[in-house]
């Protein structure tokens, strides 16, 4: 049985090769989110689509944005 069998290899992180981000990505990636860049994903976002987690549709966001 395929699931009764104990595991014989354990991957380790080196196994994996894992590319390293320059560091000029590095700081892009932990500078603050620009108000603009919020609003323009918030308005990339499908309109009529389901709510997230959070229970709130895309429109509900738009329309009190300010």
């Amino acid at each position: 049985d395929f699931y009764s069998k104990p595991i014989r290899f354990r991957a380790t992180l080196p196994d994996f090769h894992l590319s390293s981000l320059s560091i000029s990505c590095a700081i892009a990636l932990e500078r603050p989110f620009q108000h603009q860049e919020i609003k323009n994903a918030v308005w990339a976002l499908g309109s009529g689509k389901a709510p997230g987690i959070d229970g709130f549709p895309v429109e509900f966001f738009r329309a009190f944005w300010e």
